[in-house]
């Protein structure tokens, strides 16, 4: 059951990306603009769209990034009141489950930003370079977080995981500084 929640999640997402997008945008009002020269329009459009989808890709960021502490903060709630215990313990395992997968719709989110707005600009400057930087540590971050994922009790795993987000969160703040 939960499979189809977060293939449905995915469509939603990926036809709403594709409505807001540029290109269909642009499709959309084509006919407005009869026989004018449009790139720079475009480009524009373009640059928008893709800021747009950077901002969802920090909604997603901040949203994975509270699941985890959500879960840790259940554990008082389960001691003071334990007849809340089970309902508590399925909503931490739900967060978990959660935090990968929008862990992951973010990276890709954030990937999809990175494209278009080199695709808009078609130019690499110290701040697309900090942001390039921040989405590899993301990446990185996600490939020790399935190894975390499979040794959920090692302390150290975490610590690294933890810490390349947090570089991460500090480059793609520095990348919206330049910005």
């Amino acid at each position: 059951m939960w499979v189809k929640k977060i293939a449905i999640t995915i469509a939603t997402t990926l036809i709403l990306l594709f409505v807001s997008s540029p290109s269909f945008i642009y499709t959309a009002h084509a006919d407005e603009y009869d026989g004018e020269s449009h790139s720079d329009e475009e480009n524009e459009m373009m640059k928008e769209g893709g800021e747009l989808i950077g901002w969802a890709g920090m909604a997603g960021f901040g949203l994975a990034a509270t699941l985890f502490p959500l879960r840790k903060l259940i554990q008082p709630v389960k001691k003071r009141w334990p007849d809340k215990a089970a309902h508590t313990a399925k909503a931490a395992r739900l967060s978990g489950k959660w935090h990968m997968w929008i862990g992951l719709l973010t990276l890709l989110v954030v990937s999809a930003h990175g494209v278009i707005m080199f695709l808009a600009e078609r130019e690499l400057e110290l701040r697309e370079y900090i942001g390039i930087s921040a989405a590899t540590f993301m990446a990185g971050a996600a490939l020790i977080g399935y190894i975390l994922a499979a040794n959920k009790r090692s302390k150290a795993i975490r610590f690294i995981h933890m810490s390349i987000l947090g570089i991460a969160a500090v480059m793609t703040l520095i990348h919206l500084a330049l910005s």
